[in-house]
């Protein structure tokens, strides 16, 4: 017997069928949007989002690429301006003779030049020099404009105004001026490539000097190469006061490298070494500095340097190779090389040390 089910739209009013459907209708809709039309519209309104953050992204870049072009053109203008192709005395001489063309052009009287300094930077170097004048103030005016103005890049750092005496129709000032130049002069070896710089004073050729060393290198060690001591003490062969350390970074030869940081100013690190009156040795060794300066010099076994002649500033995070020619006042036991950084917290990067006697050249 078959069975037979009664329709319920049947028993429905047609008032309840309309609710019925209309209730179907919400239902399906509301499933539409929540599974179709919300989640396009939400990845609809993230890839707007997206298109805005990319084209935004693109217009900084397209500015950042046009100041690069602009950077350039101004570099490749200025470049030639900025070479440092002069040796040290003939920079020197040059912005010396520039400030009293300017003095003179501007009828004032220049006093006193100072001795000339130099501080260093990672890409540059500047050139330094403190000198008086004396004028009345128009020309003064036109001597400071002068300065500003020159073909050769000159700066006034610092402008102090002396007070005039009763009486005195001139003016007194003193002035810092520097020169920027970017050091063009480097020697390149397999591994690296670092500039070369001796102390003030050096006369001869580094050429011809390389070419009269004798005999073995002197100081033991020169590459760092060995730490018997570990990794965070000192390389064999070399002491100091301050914190040492292997480094891998900043190498100019071989494998390794010394890092120093001074945890109080004036400390540093040398190595001991016997070395005869009469005799003339070379030094050289390659160094870089960070978060300070440094000093390179030849000192007594107390640690005072042999002569002021024959103290250099290490400056700047490349490594450069100094060079110096000495000898030593009496025979005995000297600290070569002895590096000392001037703050807490400096550090220096050593490699490439060597000490050896200079024969006659004859």
């Amino acid at each position: 017997m078959a069975l037979k089910f009664p329709s319920i739209s049947r028993q429905l009013t047609s008032r309840e069928r309309r609710l019925a459907g209309i209730t179907g209708t919400a239902i399906a809709v509301g499933l539409l949007y929540w599974t179709i039309v919300k989640p396009g519209w939400d990845r609809w309104s993230e890839l707007e989002s997206q298109i805005g953050d990319r084209e935004e992204k693109l217009a900084d870049l397209q500015d950042t690429v046009q100041e690069g072009d602009d950077v350039e053109k101004e570099y490749r203008q200025y470049k030639e301006l900025l070479s440092e192709e002069e040796t040290r005395e003939e920079i020197h001489t040059n912005l010396r003779d520039e400030l009293r063309r300017i003095a003179g052009r501007s009828r004032v009287e220049m006093i006193n030049y100072g001795r000339p300094d130099e501080e260093f930077y990672d890409h540059f170097r500047e050139y330094i020099v403190t000198i008086q004048a004396r004028g009345r103030i128009p020309a003064l005016a036109v001597f400071l404009r002068g300065i500003q103005e020159s073909p050769k890049l000159l700066r006034i750092d610092e402008l102090n105004i002396r007070s005039r005496s009763f009486g005195e129709d001139s003016q007194r000032i003193v002035l810092r001026v520097s020169r920027a130049l970017v050091s063009v002069a480097e020697s390149v070896s397999g591994q690296g490539t670092w500039k070369t710089r001796c102390p003030s004073g050096e006369t001869e050729s580094l050429l011809i000097l390389e070419g009269r060393q004798t005999g073995v290198n002197l100081i033991q060690n020169p590459g760092f190469e060995l730490w018997a001591q570990g990794i965070d003490g000192f390389p064999d062969g070399w002491e100091g006061d301050t914190l040492p350390a292997r480094d891998t970074q900043h190498v100019g030869e071989g494998q390794s490298a010394l890092k120093i940081q001074a945890q109080e100013p004036e400390e540093g690190v040398y190595q001991t070494v016997s070395l005869e009156k009469g005799t003339q040795y070379l030094l050289r060794l390659l160094a870089a500095a960070a978060n300070g300066y440094g000093t390179l010099s030849v000192a007594d076994s107390d640690g005072i340097p042999i002569s002021e002649e024959l103290i250099v500033s290490i400056g700047g995070r490349d490594l450069t190779e100094y060079y110096m020619s000495f000898e030593v006042p009496e025979t005995g036991e000297y600290r070569v090389p002895m590096v000392q950084l001037d703050t807490q917290n400096a550090m220096a990067y050593l490699d490439g040390a060597s000490l050896k006697a200079l024969g006659s050249g004859k």
